[in-house]
């Protein structure tokens, strides 16, 4: 009896607890591309201020 209420209660929090994984994933892996767009951002201006003086 409790073993298949586990199971119920699994099959319906699973495809929840899934989506929100997705759903955080996606941000983090948005919050790395911005990351990683600003660190090129700032090593170009680095390397451009190298070159000019």
């Amino acid at each position: 009896m409790f073993v298949e209420r586990v199971d119920i209660i699994k099959s319906i929090a699973d495809p929840v607890l899934t989506a929100k994984a997705a759903h955080l994933l996606m941000r983090l892996l948005e919050e790395y591309a911005q990351v990683q767009l600003r660190r090129d951002a700032v090593l170009e201006d680095t390397y451009r201020r190298s070159l000019g003086s």
